[in-house]
């Protein structure tokens, strides 16, 4: 029995199990290498021939690019009580939250979908990352996944086992988690498998302990709760790109400089008999032309460079890359790499800050993003023993918007003229805590000159 039969036979309805050969076309453009198009064969002088296409592979790219715009380690997780920010903060440290949040979103805008899993292993608050092709939605409401199953492989010894982790919301309130453990045969058959010790076959929580992390853009591919890969709707695009890119390495390498000489430009050691050869005999630039295609006893030398239309394929590669940006939201200059002439040079944070169209789109995935990982810190704070009912805050990095230093000036002028607080300004711009600040601000108005911490 397969798994999506398996949970069809627990009662559960999964989604299409089609959907899942979707994830897989989207993961092979994230990888970069897309059977038929990156790898393909033609057919020449009788043969069927092996090619390979070079490719940019901006589909990863793409995610990546967004990634890093929606978090990163200058974004934070606070909560207004001390010791429970303490102990999440301490928990999310533990299970690398930053690093691994920031590859679960780019997997998720590759495939469509992440999550959060977080459980007790001995005692440790754990956190998974889980990505699309291991989530299977049981029951949601609109595009919110409230039951989802979760699965993942791993060897133990020369057996290879599934282990399957249900989260199942109760009609009432709270959720039912199940633990499932099968052995994997090569066919995807699965069978039973004992429960290892010390892990609980079935318990019951409070909060969902999961969280699906997906782009937040409206799925047009199928109507179902997972989302759907950021270019799901670029591939053609993506073909575009690297035909294009492609295309100019090719030419690239048939447009090299080649001379062709007549076979008697090499001559013979009249004492040995040896040929001579006038040219280098490496130079992969010269190739003999042979007697009978110049005039006889005539020297010849023949330019056969072919033309490098290098303008042409670069101007095809900036427009497919402008049309690819635009497409996945981050505006139509994200990758354009050569500035025309007459523009003038700007720095990263006026690019980001002046695309409106990157802006929007990046605080949207943000508040979808919020909410999953304040769903997530709520099932720590229940693992934990902490009340899950207050006020959680997610703050992101908002530096590739913001000109912090011209800020930072403005800022300390207003403070030189008694128009803002000397303590908010060492919190804000200056990275002290509110304690510390308002000491030093104390000790300024009792007297003591007003200067930026760090002068001499």
């Amino acid at each position: 029995m397969r798994l999506l039969d398996y949970l069809k036979s627990m009662g559960y309805e999964p989604i299409n199990g089609a959907y899942y050969a979707r994830i897989d076309q989207w993961r092979s453009w994230y990888q970069g290498k897309v059977r038929g198009f990156h790898r393909y064969s033609i057919y020449n002088a009788g043969k069927r021939l092996p090619r390979e296409r070079a490719g940019l592979n901006m589909a990863k790219q793409g995610c990546e690019y967004w990634a890093n715009l929606i978090w990163n380690h200058e974004c934070f997780v606070n909560l207004r009580d001390g010791t429970a920010d303490k102990v999440v903060n301490d928990v999310l440290q533990d299970n690398d939250f930053w690093r691994q949040t920031n590859v679960l979103i780019e997997r998720a805008w590759a495939l469509g979908c992440g999550a959060y899993v977080a459980y007790n292993n001995r005692g440790r608050a754990v956190i998974d990352y889980v990505t699309a092709d291991s989530v299977f939605p049981l029951s949601w409401r609109n595009d919110d996944i409230e039951s989802c199953a979760f699965a993942a492989s791993y060897n133990e010894g020369a057996k290879r086992l599934l282990y399957l982790m249900v989260h199942e919301k109760n009609p009432e309130s709270g959720y039912t988690v199940s633990n499932y453990f099968f052995e994997w045969s090569k066919g995807g058959d699965l069978r039973p498998h004992p429960t290892p010790t010390g892990i609980m076959e079935q318990y019951t929580t409070k909060k969902p302990h999961f969280a699906i992390v997906k782009p937040n853009i409206a799925n047009n591919i199928a109507d179902v709760p997972m989302g759907m890969s950021i270019y799901a709707n670029c591939i053609d695009t993506l073909k575009s790109i690297d035909l294009a890119y492609d295309g100019a390495k090719t030419a690239m390498e048939i447009g090299r400089p080649r001379i062709g000489v007549s076979s008697n430009m090499i001559g013979v050691d009249e004492t040995t008999g040896e040929p001579i050869q006038v040219f280098e005999a490496n130079d992969i630039a010269v190739y003999n032309l042979g007697m009978d295609m110049t005039a006889k006893g005539t020297v010849e030398v023949k330019d056969l460079t072919t033309q490098y239309r290098a303008a042409e394929y670069e101007q095809s590669l900036r427009a497919q890359l402008a049309v690819y940006a635009q497409q996945i939201g981050l505006g139509e200059n994200a990758f354009k790499w050569v500035r025309a002439a007459g523009d003038v040079a700007k720095t990263a944070t006026e690019v980001v800050s002046q695309n409106s169209t990157m802006l929007r789109a990046m605080e949207k995935h943000q508040n979808g993003l919020r909410s999953s990982i304040t769903q997530i810190v709520r099932a720590v704070l229940e693992m934990q023993g902490l009340s899950t009912e207050q006020e959680i805050t997610i703050v992101f990095d908002d530096s590739a918007t913001r000109d912090k230093t011209q800020e930072a000036k403005e800022a300390w002028q207003w403070v030189v003229s008694g128009m803002y607080p000397f303590w908010r300004y060492l919190v804000e711009y200056k990275g002290y805590d509110q304690k510390d600040a308002m000491e030093i601000a104390a000790g300024a108005a009792g007297g003591a000159p007003l200067r930026l911490p760090g002068d001499a």
